[in-house]
């Protein structure tokens, strides 16, 4: 007699969740599904960083609550065997439908207990003979992340800074004595918990990485002031709303790789005071044995407040550097640095090197002009307050003239007196680029008298050399002259003194200015010549489009602790290697050619980073467009309003001042 075979209806994916197998191919498996879905997050660029990590977080529980499902559910399933179908399938089964052949049996309770213990090992089961195997193996496997994490090369750094999550790949070991990579604030109420339960552990397992670093906040969050959702808390216990301390150990851990623009978040300096105090945190995050990678190193050492060589220049940054590393050249600093803005503005700029020469093609035909200023002793010499210098560049014979203002009819009327004590009107003249020597009426008098006028365009304050150095060989004999004879009046005398100077020996000469003559001007101007092509070049600094900074246009005694470059950055387009030394042209943003050329000393180069990011001085006016951003029409820091432009709200990184 054969009994007829009884049949269970079980939904579809229960079957499939209990005659899938552990290794089966999990492209189609949900756990598969949510590691590609993981996997598609890294590689997304579309998204911001933030939403990134949310959505990779949620995925990861998703995954870990994947893991202990497949952990829990038997393996040793066998269809023929109604009892164990029915008592796996008896709580997802209502009671009306759960069976055709007759009620199901609910399982006894010691059933219960035995399947769990059978296919989830407890901490009961690690210490049979069963689990001592596996408990051996996850120790060795724990055992070997540790070597790598901590063994002390450029990979290790690598995955101390690496702000991204990653998943484990090792789907058979247990959470027990590690703490997931996703190390989320919003996590740590559970986390806590679970670290006020294992009770064995010791600061020093854990290991110098970002995981092991929030483990260790987490053990010790009351101490440091932490929040269970990961806020920062004030003094009197209330938490900064605005602060996360998963933001705060990446500022800490990931220098190289946050922009210098944003700012330090919200509670890094209540956060930092109350880690100091933790011996195993102020290694890890305020100590630089972990710093392995040059970029790094140099970023910690030059912005940490606390270094020694913080805001400084090549040198210092470089001994200090190489006290931890000593394969850093000067080349790797010099390169860091030129990625820094707020170094590439503020660097020392060199006031005193050496210039192009001043070569004349003949005697009166090139002339320098300059106005020296006695202002503060206009009282004493019925009110002249200037004094007009003009030298011509191949004789350096000088011509001078007192004037009262820097008015266009006084200063017609000065030139006007040089030209007939010279007895020559020169070709060319040059001068700076000041109001008294470009008015209108001063250069229609100048085209009258068929005089070519040209300005120094790339420095006002070296303009014209020759004419500056005149003005200081006056003023140093007046200025002796007034503490001989007691006395500030100099108009009476400035013309014995001028007759004296043009009658002194000159060293670029050879001979006294008063001495070179139309007869022999030929040979004076070969000889200097001859002493501008000896001259070495030099090292060329920049090349065809590097992006430099231009140095500010400042008085001399302007305070150097402020900003010696500008904000704008500018391309090389040009470079006149053939000259002595070697000058560049530049041209703007706009592609518009600068005038004049630039000496090596006036430039910065400046290798942009990657997170370019320009300041915003004011929004000047906003618009909404056809596709419903809002624009708004801004005014650039640095820039000049022509460099106006319109740029979505959105893309604005708002900062609080």
């Amino acid at each position: 007699m054969h009994h007829t075979k009884r049949y269970v209806l079980v939904p579809e994916e229960i079957y499939q969740s209990l005659t899938a197998t552990s290794g089966a191919s999990q492209d189609g498996s949900p756990m598969g599904l949510v590691r590609a879905r993981m996997d598609q997050l890294k590689n997304d660029d579309t998204i911001n960083e933030e939403e990134k990590s949310i959505r990779y977080e949620q995925e990861f529980k998703r995954l870990n609550k994947l893991k202990r499902d497949e952990e829990e559910r038997p393996v040793d399933v066998r269809l023929q065997n109604l009892r164990e179908i029915a008592d796996a399938a008896a709580p997802a089964l209502p009671t009306t439908t759960a069976s055709l052949g007759g009620p199901v049996v609910q399982p006894a309770q010691q059933q219960q207990q035995q399947l769990q213990a059978k296919h989830k090992p407890t901490s009961a089961f690690r210490r049979t003979m069963g689990g001592r195997h596996l408990q051996q193996k996850q120790r060795q496997r724990r055992r070997l992340i540790v070597n790598k994490r901590g063994g002390g090369g450029d990979d290790d750094d690598e995955s101390a800074g690496d702000e991204q999550p990653k998943t484990r790949v090792d789907d058979d070991d247990d959470d027990d004595g590690e703490f997931w990579e996703d190390a989320s604030p919003r996590m740590l109420r559970s986390a806590q918990q679970t670290a006020s339960a294992s009770t064995t552990k010791s600061d020093a397992n854990y290991t110098l990485t970002k995981q092991g670093v929030m483990a260790l906040i987490r053990r010790n969050a009351n101490a440091l002031g932490v929040s269970g959702e990961g806020k920062i808390k004030r003094a009197d216990g209330r938490p900064l709303k605005t602060s996360n301390v998963e933001r705060i150990v990446a500022h800490l851990l990931n220098r190289d790789s946050r922009s210098e623009y944003k700012d330090p978040p919200v509670g890094l300096r209540e956060f930092t005071e109350r880690a100091q105090q933790n011996a195993q945190l102020s290694k890890y995050l305020f100590t630089r044995h972990h710093l392995k990678k040059k970029q790094r190193l140099l970023e910690f050492l030059y912005k940490d407040i606390n270094s020694p060589v913080s805001f400084t220049s090549v040198e210092p940054l470089l001994r200090q550097a190489r006290k931890y590393q000593q394969n850093i050249s000067r080349r790797d600093v010099q390169n860091f640095l030129s990625t820094q803005r707020t170094y590439t503005l503020h660097r020392q700029a060199k006031r005193r090197y050496r210039h192009l020469p001043t070569l004349a093609p003949g005697l009166h035909t090139e002339w320098q002009a300059d106005l020296a200023i006695f202002d503060r002793l206009g009282k004493q010499n019925t009110g002249f307050r200037y004094l007009l210098v003009c030298i011509d560049t191949l004789s350096r014979q000088l011509f001078v003239e007192p004037v009262k203002s820097k008015t266009s009819a006084s200063m017609i009327k000065a030139f006007d007196a040089v030209f007939k004590r010279a007895k020559y009107v020169p070709w060319k003249l040059l001068t700076d680029q000041g109001r008294e020597f470009t008015a209108r009426a001063v250069q229609e008098h100048f085209r009258a008298k068929g005089i070519e006028h040209f300005c120094m365009f790339t420095s006002p304050q070296f303009h014209a050399g020759m004419a500056e150095r005149a003005n200081r060989s006056i003023k140093e004999r007046l200025y002796r002259y007034f503490t001989e004879r007691d006395t500030y009046k100099w108009v009476d005398v400035v013309q014995d003194f001028v007759r004296a100077i043009n009658h002194s020996y000159n060293s670029s000469l050879g001979a006294r200015p008063v001495d070179v003559n139309f007869k022999n001007a030929e040979s004076f101007r070969q000889m200097l010549y001859d002493k501008a092509k000896k001259m070495v070049n030099g090292v060329q600094k920049f090349k065809v489009g590097d992006r430099v900074r231009i140095e500010k246009y400042k008085h001399v005694f302007q305070k150097g602790y402020l900003p010696r470059f500008t904000n704008e950055l500018f391309t090389v387009a040009e470079v006149h290697a053939d000259r002595s030394p070697i000058v560049y042209r530049l041209r703007d943003d706009n592609n518009e050619t600068l005038k004049g050329w630039f000496y090596a000393n006036d430039l910065c180069k400046t290798l942009e980073n990657k997170e370019l990011m320009y300041d915003i001085e004011r929004v000047l006016r906003r618009k909404k467009g056809k596709d419903g951003v809002e624009y708004g029409f801004v005014k650039w820091r640095g820039y000049s309003t022509r460099f106006n432009s319109w740029i979505p709200l959105n893309s604005i990184t708002w900062k609080n001042i």
